[in-house]
């Protein structure tokens, strides 16, 4: 009886922020490392696919999961995400979470737009092309259904 030795894991490469990642040429993804911004932050556990950018101050939680595999995902200046969320890029479109955006723990964003200064509270759903408004709430366990739109607060 012969024993085999596991497969060597090769470790992920660190996410930098700023960084994009080529979809054009999917056997060969490269990793454009631009100098790191140190306001950026993103916790060592979440896991990042695909074409990500992330801008200055943003953080990315524990346990996130950023899907940039089918679509892009742009992180704008100040955004987070945080613990356990899943976001998602739908395919030929871009999911971004504009400036002050804020994304809490366990919420699934799929795919879209979060407009400046706009809080999906934590376990919320927001489906393919829905968009929350500016400096608008959704509150925990909420769902935007496929192509909503949340009106901006006025307030």
């Amino acid at each position: 009886m012969t024993s085999t030795a596991p497969p060597r894991l090769t470790p992920r490469r660190p996410w930098t922020p700023g960084a994009t990642v080529s979809l054009s040429r999917p056997a060969r993804r490269s990793v454009a490392q631009p100098a790191r911004d140190p306001t950026a932050d993103a916790h060592p556990s979440a896991v990042r696919v695909g074409d990500i950018i992330g801008r200055l101050r943003c953080h990315v939680g524990p346990l996130a999961s950023l899907r940039g595999d089918f679509g892009h995902i742009i992180l704008v200046e100040g955004s987070n995400v945080k613990d356990n969320c899943v976001m998602h890029g739908v395919p030929w479109t871009v999911a971004r979470i504009e400036v002050d955006g804020h994304i809490g723990r366990g919420a699934v964003p799929h795919g879209r737009t979060i407009k400046r200064n706009a809080m999906v509270d934590m376990n919320a759903v927001v489906m393919d092309q829905g968009v929350v408004g500016e400096s608008a709430i959704m509150a925990a366990c909420a769902f935007v259904k496929a192509a909503m739109m949340i009106p901006p607060c006025k307030g």
